[in-house]
C-alpha cells in the first residue's frame, strides 16, 4: 500500500511540507515535485531485501533509515529540479524505520554489535558504548541537535558516505566491520574497504547495511576530536580518531580522519611514526610533522587545505601530549 503522508523526520509534517512543494515563481514558474511514491515501512527485514533484489536498475528505489539528509537535500534541490538523494532520482523511497531487526546494541562474542538503525541518541545512552567505545559516544554527541540525534542513525551515516561523517573515523580506528545483507546472504566489509570514493561505497545495488561490529580490545585506547566553525551543530572541518594499545609504547596504532580527503582515511605513514613509540614530546613532534606532510586536503566553502593540514597536525600533537601527560 502506498501512503502520501509519512513522518520521516518525526516532526509531524506531511512529506510535501518537508520536501518542499515550492511554487517556482522565479525559475520557470513551475511547481516542484516533492517525494513521490513513498512506500510504506516494512517490519520484516526480508521484504526490503526482496524489493532491492528485483530493482535491477539502482535508481528505481532508494532505502532510507531516517532521512535527515535525504529530505533536506530534496527540499533544496526542488528549486533546481534535481535530486541529491543519489546519483539519480529514485522512483520510490523505502522507509526502513520500523524494522526492529536493524536495531539493538549488544555484545556478540568478541565484538560490540550495533544495528544499522541505532540512533546517535541510542549510542549516547548506551552503557555498553560508554564502556567499550566512549569515542563513539563523543562523536555521536557532536552531530546536530537533539532532533537529529533522535532520528539520525549509524547506518545512515555510513551509507551516506560523506567524508565529513563524524562517526566514520571512529569506525576506521576501531577496525569496524560493516555487515551488509541481501537476498544472497550477508557478508562482512571492513570499514577500511567500505568507502570506495566520494560518496561511494562497496554496497551492491541489492544490499543494505544490517549491523556494525566493533572488535573488543581490552587494552585499546581511543581519542576523538572534531574541529568545526562552532562547538555544536557544525559540519566538521577536521575530524580525527586515534587508537592504540599498550600502557607504555604504543602498538596497533590507528590514525583515522574525515573532511581531509574524498573519503574517510587512515594515515598510514603517521601510524608508522607512532608505532612502538612512547607518547613523548619528540614522538608528538614527529607524528604531527608526518601527518601534515601526508595529508592532501582541498579548499572548499568550509575551510582551506592549509588550515586542515595544520589543524589536523596540531590536534594529533595534543592527543599524544594528553596521552603522555606532559
Amino acid at each position: 500500500m502506498r501512503v502520501d503522508q509519512l513522518d520521516l523526520l518525526g516532526l509531524g509534517h506531511r512529506m510535501g511540507d518537508v520536501a518542499g512543494d515550492v511554487e517556482q515563481d522565479v525559475i520557470g514558474r513551475e511547481r516542484a515535485r516533492s517525494f513521490e511514491s513513498i512506500e510504506e515501512s516494512r517490519c520484516a527485514l526480508e521484504e526490503p531485501l526482496e524489493g532491492r533484489a528485483v530493482d535491477h536498475q539502482p535508481p528505481a528505489s532508494r532505502t532510507i533509515r531516517c532521512s535527515t539528509r535525504a529530505a533536506t537535500s530534496r527540499r533544496y534541490s526542488a528549486v533546481e529540479r534535481t535530486s541529491s538523494i543519489g546519483a539519480s532520482s529514485p522512483a520510490s523511497v523505502v522507509d526502513l524505520w520500523a524494522i526492529e531487526a536493524l536495531r539493538g546494541i549488544a555484545i556478540d562474542g568478541d565484538a560490540l554489535t550495533l544495528g544499522a538503525l541505532t540512533t546517535y541518541t541510542d549510542v549516547r545512552r548506551s552503557a555498553l558504548c560508554r564502556e567499550h567505545v566512549p569515542a563513539l559516544v563523543e562523536a555521536a554527541a557532536t552531530i546536530g541537535a537533539a532532533q537529529i540525534q533522535n532520528r539520525g542513525t549509524l547506518g545512515g551515516n555510513i551509507a551516506n558516505a560523506s567524508p565529513a561523517g563524524d562517526t566514520l573515523p571512529v569506525l576506521l580506528a576501531a577496525d569496524a566491520v560493516i555487515v551488509v545483507g541481501s537476498e544472497r546472504g550477508e557478508r562482512d566489509v571492513p570499514a577500511a574497504e567500505f568507502w570506495t570514493g566520494y560518496r561511494q561505497t562497496a554496497l551492491a545495488h541489492d544490499e543494505l547495511i544490517v549491523r556494525i561490529r566493533l572488535p573488543l580490545a581490552a587494552e585499546r585506547e581511543m581519542r576523538f576530536r572534531k574541529v568545526g566553525t562552532r562547538r555544536a551543530q557544525a559540519i566538521s572541518k577536521v575530524v580525527i580518531a586515534v587508537a592504540w594499545q599498550g600502557d607504555g609504547s604504543w602498538r596497533d596504532v590507528r590514525v583515522a580522519l574525515g573532511s581531509v580527503a574524498a573519503t574517510p582515511v587512515r594515515a598510514a605513514a603517521t601510524e608508522a611514526a607512532l608505532e612502538d613509540r612512547r607518547p613523548t614530546p619528540e614522538t608528538a613532534d614527529a607524528a604531527a610533522e608526518t601527518l601534515a606532510g601526508e595529508l592532501a586536503p582541498i579548499d572548499d566553502v568550509r575551510s582551506t587545505a592549509e588550515y586542515r593540514r595544520l589543524v589536523a597536525a596540531r590536534v594529533l600533537h595534543r592527543i599524544v601530549r594528553d596521552a603522555g601527560g606532559w
